[in-house]
């Protein structure tokens, strides 16, 4: 396809829902891309509850087949982060496109519930279709490690990190003392530790030197039954409701708040594939604490505090050594960040926070999916 030509593209995301990372990934990548002079967009779907981008609805896998868009497509972008039917048709695509999956992970089986359990199973093995793709676009170096132990060569794989907007920029050394304020932002489930998360909040209650509170901000109507009633029996238990607040979900603009007023982000998760809260914080002028595992060990660049043990003492243990950092920055101190990529004073680690957190800046992730278009599609490419 000579290069300036005009392109069809089609994303296939089996549903679009706000207030969701894919839903949300596959929206902006309709919005970068109808910007382009020259793209003709079409964005398939099973069902959806946003209203920012124009959707074709295809309920089933030979709907997707007829579609005259499909048909016409040069470009096929498939969003994938669970299994779906619709994409078995990456085996044979539409005979001309090419094939790109935008790959968003899949939660591993032993962090749901056992009903989930043969659904994750059933997306693991559908990974074996991504052979039948051009290339295949990973969020994050974990998620190419996840396709390696699949056994998916990397030589079709790209890292093409999300594009993550702040909702808030500031500095750590800026912000109200007077207490250490943690802040979560993410699913209230099982799998992302919240509930070890309140068992850390209680540990460091007993022997932090300073006062502190933690705001727990997502949806509590999707959490599992019962889950969210564990979790304040248990805040009572611990006799921490003055400390520990569940917010719920919150607004875009209390969400700014909340990481406008925090110093430290917290995650007790077992498993990311990007973590895109991680990046939001660092430009909050948040410091980050969690456990050392999947692509937490990689999103914040080094400037993440990781618990050495994937418990809620660990996790206690490096809210505690942050919040005593902070706490000298109050009366006049310099000490010194004990972080996973080295030792950083707050100025030198503002200055990397600010470096690392435009390195997801929405423009070059657009540009970086351009340039990889116009390579995937150029004449000299496909011949």
């Amino acid at each position: 396809m000579p290069i300036g030509a005009d392109r069809e593209i089609v994303i296939i995301s089996p549903t679009l829902l706000s207030r969701d990372a894919v839903g949300n990934a596959s929206a902006e990548l309709y919005q970068e891309l109808a910007r382009v002079p020259g793209n003709k967009l079409t964005l398939l779907t099973r069902g959806t509850n946003r209203t920012d981008v124009p959707t074709t609805i295809v309920t089933t896998l030979t709907d997707l087949m007829y579609n005259d868009a499909f048909l016409r497509a040069d470009i096929l972008i498939y969003t994938y982060a669970i299994y779906s039917d619709l994409f078995d048709v990456l085996l044979v695509g539409n005979g001309k496109a090419v094939q790109i999956i935008r790959f968003h992970n899949v939660t591993p089986a032993n962090l749901v519930a056992d009903q989930d359990r043969p659904l994750i199973e059933r997306s693991m093995r559908q990974l074996q279709l991504f052979r039948s793709a051009d290339e295949i676009w990973a969020d994050s170096q974990e998620n190419v490690a996840e396709l390696m132990r699949r056994g998916i060569s990397s030589r079709c794989v790209r890292i093409m990190p999300l594009g993550v907007a702040p909702l808030f920029k500031g500095s750590v050394l800026g912000k109200r003392p007077g207490h250490v304020r943690f802040v979560y932002v993410g699913r209230v489930v099982p799998a992302k530790g919240v509930d070890e998360l309140v068992e850390a909040a209680g540990l460091l209650r007993r022997y932090a030197s300073f006062d502190f509170s933690l705001h727990i901000c997502g949806n509590l109507r999707q959490a599992p039954p019962g889950f969210v009633d564990a979790l304040r029996q248990r805040i009572n238990e611990l006799d921490m409701s003055d400390t520990v607040v569940l917010r719920g979900g919150v607004s875009d603009g209390d969400l700014a708040a909340a990481y406008r007023d925090a110093h430290v982000f917290v995650t007790a998760s077992h498993h990311e594939g990007f973590c895109v809260p991680i990046i939001e914080a660092l430009a909050a002028g948040c410091l980050t604490v969690s456990y050392a595992n999947s692509n937490l060990r990689y999103i914040h660049g080094g400037l993440g505090k990781l618990a050495k043990v994937e418990t809620p003492q660990g996790l206690a243990e490096a809210m505690e050594s942050v919040g005593e950092a902070i706490v000298k920055t109050w009366v006049g101190e310099a000490p010194i960040l004990d972080l996973s990529g080295g030792p950083l004073d707050f100025p030198s680690f503002e200055a990397a926070a600010r470096n690392h957190v435009e390195e997801f800046d929405p423009s070059l992730r657009a540009q970086r999916i351009r340039e990889r278009l116009t390579a995937l599609t150029s004449t000299e490419i496909r011949m």
